[in-house]
């Protein structure tokens, strides 16, 4: 299914720059997502493993302003 997003959105000054982990099994809506998000200023690791993301949160939970995640992972849910 294609999706066409049109019109403008205006991104709240504060919310600029936010540092986003976006985690997604699907490597077509992680690249869908991450580049609507990047387009909209947000700064985007985007990651398609679970285990991979939960370590890097682990290690890093300051690195991150909002976590992002698909409901339905393979690995974990």
């Amino acid at each position: 299914m294609d999706c066409e997003i049109t019109g403008n959105v205006n991104v709240p000054s504060a919310y600029i720059g936010l540092r986003i982990l976006l985690v997604d099994h699907d490597t077509t809506s992680l690249l869908n997502i991450t580049t609507i998000l990047e387009e909209h200023s947000f700064k985007v690791t985007a990651i398609e493993q679970a285990t991979i993301a939960l370590s890097i949160l682990r290690e890093q939970i300051d690195q991150f302003d909002l976590v992002m995640v698909d409901v339905n992972m393979p690995e974990m849910n």
